[in-house]
């Protein structure tokens, strides 16, 4: 009903993102342009042979002979998708399937816009130069043109923010559900935001018991269901969350060098973000619980930087990343980058002002949430690569900020962001093209 209510420059705008990822993938595609970036090999050496896997035994969901360190929701639906097709065989230039592959990324751009709108459908030009950054995010960009599990693994999780942003939350549980119980098949590095539901209807100034009521209980428990149960089917039988052959490549533990790669890329995304709020920092005061909040984030940032090391090390999942290229290029302390260090200040400080805004609207939204449970869950991975953290928070910062633009900002706020979106796009050309 929203889109029949739009004029046609106004669904022209929110076609935009959709339009600028095609318009990068499908030359790829349709030329089959082999280059060195990571999922291109990745596509051939991995996803490719166990889509054919699947094909050969469409089956065999468990015991399969497994050459990828995820569980494999996308290639037993790749494989399926091919069966249907009539292929016996799957090879990269395989064009048909390859499309299929970019119509997924494509639908978590489209599915991506429509949760903006469902947050609020007011400003559709801001919506399209919100959308614009992930939709031209490298990973997610790769995704759309090379066979792997991104674009399939965040069409989900839209999914089930779209499903989370509903005035009926309740009626929604079940769609919730199989949403989070996709995205764990087709990537299960989303694993922690399968307990979204449980935070949905938090307030921020209850306490946490208040969620304990047998209705959002009911609620929580038909939501996480799905998902808790494909996860622990493969842990089971694999004795943890990586088949047993992959043991040895993502060593299990807790990895605090994730956190602060996380927490330093958001200082990065904070220069493009933070203009937005140029209204509300002109009139905002420092009250006593932003203060807190900022000083509880310096004290976090100064702890992982103490405990963990910063420095580049490919060996140890410290690479991948403009963080630790930086930390590359500048000099280090005992292992530890004071470059790295000053990013994840600013980004704390950045996670800080987040939250006391959340504060004064009295709750979290879902997509707030859903980075929280994400950012705790990489402490869990030792790889802290760039395209683990990038598009994840470029859509859930979108939305936030989308949420509490109120009133109009000033045009010039949008052009660090719009200025980001050009620098994907370049690089991506860069890379793929040139």
């Amino acid at each position: 009903m929203r889109s029949a209510k739009l004029q046609k420059p106004q669904v022209l705008l929110l076609l935009l993102p959709s339009l600028v990822l095609l318009g990068i993938a499908l030359p790829v595609v349709f030329l089959n342009i082999q280059t060195g970036v990571s999922l291109a090999a990745d596509a051939i050496d991995f996803h490719i042979p166990q889509i054919n896997q699947f094909l050969r035994a469409p089956l065999d969901l468990i015991s399969y002979p497994a050459l990828v360190p995820m569980i494999p929701g996308y290639h037993v639906m790749m494989a399926w998708l091919a069966g249907f097709l009539g292929m016996s065989f799957v090879g990269n230039e395989d064009i048909a399937l390859r499309l299929i592959n970019t119509a997924i990324s494509l639908c978590a751009v489209v599915l991506a816009v429509n949760v903006f709108l469902r947050v609020q459908a007011e400003n559709v030009a801001e919506i399209a130069i919100l959308a614009l950054p992930f939709a031209t995010s490298f990973a997610l960009v790769q995704s759309a043109i090379y066979f792997n599990t991104d674009g399939a693994s965040y069409l989900f999780l839209i999914s089930a923010l779209w499903f989370a942003e509903s005035p009926s939350q309740r009626r929604v549980a079940l769609g919730l559900g199989l949403s989070l119980a996709a995205m764990v098949l087709m990537r299960h590095l989303l694993t922690p935001v399968i307990a979204l539901p449980a935070l949905l209807n938090h307030r921020l100034s209850a306490p946490l018991r208040s969620l304990l009521t047998t209705r959002n209980m009911t609620f929580a428990l038909i939501a996480i269901a799905p998902a808790a149960t494909v996860i622990a089917i493969y842990v089971v039988n694999w004795g943890g969350l990586t088949p047993s052959a992959f043991k040895g490549l993502n060593p299990s533990g807790v990895f605090p060098h994730s956190w602060l790669h996380a927490l330093a890329f958001l200082g990065i995304l904070a220069i493009f973000f933070a203009p937005l709020e140029y209204s509300d920092l002109l009139k905002r005061r420092i009250d006593r619980r932003l203060v807190g909040l900022l000083a509880f984030s310096f004290f976090c940032a100064l702890a992982l930087w103490v405990i963990a090391p910063s420095s580049f090390d490919s060996d140890k999942g410290r690479w991948g990343s403009i963080v630790w290229m930086v930390a590359e290029r500048t000099p280090s302390l005992v292992d530890r980058s004071p470059a790295v260090l000053a990013m994840a200040v600013v980004g704390g400080f950045f996670a800080a002002y987040l939250f006391r805004r959340a504060q004064e609207r009295d709750n979290l939204p879902p997509e707030l949430i859903t980075a929280l449970l994400y950012y705790f869950g990489l402490g869990l991975t030792q790889p802290a690569y760039q395209r683990y953290v990038e598009p994840l928070s470029l859509l859930c910062l979108a939305i936030f900020f989308h949420r509490i633009g109120e009133s109009r900002r000033p045009w010039w706020t949008y052009l660090p962001l719009c200025l980001y979106t050009t620098a994907n796009i370049a690089i991506a050309v860069g890379r793929l093209y040139l």
